[in-house]
């Protein structure tokens, strides 16, 4: 018989520097993330454009079909919130912010399964 254990988790948060794709966090092997990803406009007077991507295992860079945001405006302090993330072991999401103002964070629950 299988059973699983779930954990909250903070995945990974990052705030790259301008115009440079980073990776905000990588699922770790035999974990699954099920969860959120925010996006912060920390910036007081500056709208952000943001690039947002969710690469899978195995997969050497991000590829055009992987972007799930992509020069999406984000208004000085606003936040966007992307919910129902489903993320496999191996797999990562990528960020990218044109003035470096933007602040991603991946959170949700982390689910091991056992044999």
């Amino acid at each position: 018989m299988a059973w699983q254990d779930v954990y909250p988790q903070l995945a990974g948060g990052v705030q790259p520097i301008s115009d440079t794709l980073t990776v905000i966090a990588t699922i770790g092997p035999g974990a699954n993330i099920y969860g959120t990803i925010f996006v912060v406009n920390i910036s007081d007077g500056v709208t952000e454009k943001v690039r947002l991507a969710l690469r899978p295992s195995g997969s050497p860079s991000v590829q055009s079909e992987q972007y799930i945001l992509y020069d999406s405006d984000i208004e000085p302090n606003n936040i966007v919130q992307l919910s129902n993330i489903a993320l496999n072991s191996g797999d990562s999401v990528v960020g990218w912010s044109d003035n470096g103002l933007a602040v991603f964070n991946v959170t949700g629950d982390e689910i091991r399964n056992y044999p």
